[in-house]
């Protein structure tokens, strides 16, 4: 009852049509019991002893921009969706996810494809098939996530550029070097010296 009571109370505008809860029934008009409060909000009612717990939200309502989202639980959000079934077209969205996830493992070790998949709860097969069939792969979103991060990386006056290669998982400085220098045509050192 915890949550259709945190909802409720978040999204007024929000109806439900029919949240299913099984606990004993109650009859009509609802009061509140104990620490579980049963709510009835104008022509919504709770269907008790359901097989599942839903609650059903108007279309009209489900565009409601909502005051405090979150951009990283609404990627989650979608990817566990996916994961049950709701069919959600935008390809672009899953690999985002991938590379946040790429990123936030970045801030503490070197990720390895294993991590990332462990990380977003996808098996390691599932998802280099994933990633295969949005024409991409685990590798190329590494490096393009390592050549995105270089640049803040090297502003950063705390970090020398062997800690940036180390903190990017290249094992030495001329192999990041020869990469920042394939990505933006310079090496490490004068990228920073043409920085204001």
């Amino acid at each position: 009852m915890f949550l259709e009571t945190t909802l409720l109370k978040k999204l007024p505008n929000v109806t439900p049509k029919r949240v299913r809860r099984t606990l004993p029934y109650y009859p009509r008009p609802w009061r509140p019991v104990g620490r579980d409060q049963i709510i009835c909000v104008a022509d919504s009612f709770l269907e008790l002893n359901a097989q599942k717990n839903s609650i059903y939200i108007p279309k009209k309502d489900i565009d409601t921009k909502i005051l405090g989202a979150d951009p990283n639980l609404f990627e989650i959000l979608t990817y566990t969706l996916e994961n049950i079934g709701y069919k959600y077209n935008d390809n672009e969205k899953f690999i985002d996810f991938i590379v946040m996830h790429i990123k936030l493992c970045m801030e503490t070790k070197f990720p390895h494809i294993e991590d990332i998949a462990k990380l977003t709860g996808i098996p390691t097969w599932t998802l280099k098939r994933r990633l295969s069939s949005y024409n991409t792969s685990f590798s190329v979103l590494l490096e393009k996530t390592q050549k995105e991060l270089s640049p803040p990386y090297l502003l950063d006056a705390n970090l020398s550029i062997s800690e940036v290669a180390y903190k990017l998982g290249y094992s030495d400085i001329s192999s990041f070097s020869k990469a920042f220098q394939r990505w933006y045509g310079i090496s490490p050192k004068q990228w920073i010296s043409q920085q204001p």
